[in-house]
């Protein structure tokens, strides 16, 4: 099933293995515009902002912190400079806007009908 191998290459893609070796190397060789795995860059905040003091020796701000947040903050926002240029296709924007709202209960529900716990990834609907 190809859609199987397409979600074999995300995951392997996206896997937080080696705190996201494959993405990072893959990222880097892609030209904009893209919509980066943010859960990369959150990943890298959180570290950042639960492993460095706020203040270091004497009270002062640890600038060395705010460097490596103003690094990732930056490589997210390279990816705004380019937009997609498509064309609008109205029939499908019709579609999206009137797709049923569901509340989080009837998501969770339907979330574990199409992918029932402890399901392979063949299990899968």
């Amino acid at each position: 099933h190809k859609i199987i191998q397409t979600l074999e290459e995300l995951e392997t893609l996206t896997s937080m293995e080696q705190s996201f070796k494959n993405y990072r190397k893959n990222v880097v060789n892609v030209e904009p515009p893209i919509i980066p795995y943010f859960g990369v860059y959150l990943a890298d905040l959180t570290f950042i902002e639960d492993g460095n003091p706020d203040n270091v020796a004497g009270g002062l701000i640890n600038f060395s912190k705010r460097a490596m947040v103003y690094k990732i903050l930056k490589q997210i926002e390279t990816y705004q400079q380019v937009s997609y240029n498509y064309t609008v296709n109205n029939n499908i924007k019709r579609a999206l806007h009137n797709i049923p709202l569901l509340d989080e209960k009837s998501i969770y529900r339907r979330s574990l009908k199409i992918e029932p716990r402890g399901a392979s990834k063949h299990d899968i609907k």
